[in-house]
């Protein structure tokens, strides 16, 4: 769990950065979790965009998901606001 400030350090370099995975209507497959693993090697915040059709259940469901996607890939649900998702994993063995 990282301390507040860092959090809000990681939430502002968030606001700069493009979605680099979506959630489409068929949600979590082992692909999109596969190339979300990918991204946070190459970088420790990653922004997911959820789109609606990705969840039936709502703001609920979508909860769920940016939940889910966090544990999945051993990430920290920095934000979610809207159907964005900003996720982050300190890089192992500080490489």
């Amino acid at each position: 769990m990282t301390d507040p400030e860092t959090r809000r350090r990681l939430r502002s370099e968030g606001q700069r950065l493009t979605p680099a995975v979506e959630i489409g209507r068929r949600g979590l497959e082992a692909s999109v979790i596969n190339e979300l693993r990918d991204q946070l090697k190459r970088s420790e915040l990653v922004k997911v965009r959820i789109q609606r059709s990705a969840s039936a259940e709502g703001r609920e469901g979508e909860e769920w998901l940016a939940e889910s996607l966090a544990t999945s890939v051993g990430a920290e649900l920095i934000e979610r606001r809207g159907h964005t998702v900003l996720l982050y994993r300190p890089r192992r063995g500080g490489a």
